[in-house]
């Protein structure tokens, strides 16, 4: 086979592999998402928040690098009552999410997990991490306060 005839093969496999989203409808889609989850959180379904968390995943899996799937599906996690399950997605994510609108709250999401799940250890140096991120936010700001009462624990 000519280098011609391979990288025709080649773009031909690659097209056929996966649909190609078109950027306004990925967009779209990827906006739907959250707001889904947040009402569903807000209306304390949190079973149908996760289902929509999985369904993003499912639908544009290559959104899971950046850490969003999984920031909301350790909040989600948390909110229903399975801090435990929380941890590992938002360890995962915190990382991810950095410069994002949700980064702070992520790590303070993280330190609550441990709270919840008894881990104190864990839950200072995620606080720890926080604060020392410094980014001006509420949830550093909670963080801070935070520390001051586990120091005095």
């Amino acid at each position: 086979m000519t280098a011609t005839a391979t990288r025709f093969h080649n773009l031909t496999a690659e097209a056929l592999a996966e649909p190609i989203i078109p950027q306004p409808v990925r967009a779209a889609k990827i906006g739907a998402y959250p707001q889904q989850i947040i009402e569903f959180i807000d209306s304390s379904q949190f079973d149908a928040a996760r289902d929509a968390v999985m369904a993003w995943y499912d639908q544009l899996p290559v959104d899971m690098p950046r850490g969003e799937i999984l920031f909301w599906l350790g909040k989600v996690e948390i909110l229903g009552g399975r801090p435990a399950a929380g941890i590992q997605p938002l360890k995962i994510a915190c990382p991810l999410v950095q410069g994002s609108p949700f980064e702070a709250e992520a790590g303070w999401l993280l330190a609550e997990a441990y709270r919840q799940s008894g881990d104190t250890n864990n839950q200072t140096a995620a606080l720890e991490a926080l604060v020392r991120g410094g980014l001006n936010s509420p949830w550093r700001e909670k963080a801070v306060q935070q520390l001051k009462i586990l120091k005095q624990e």
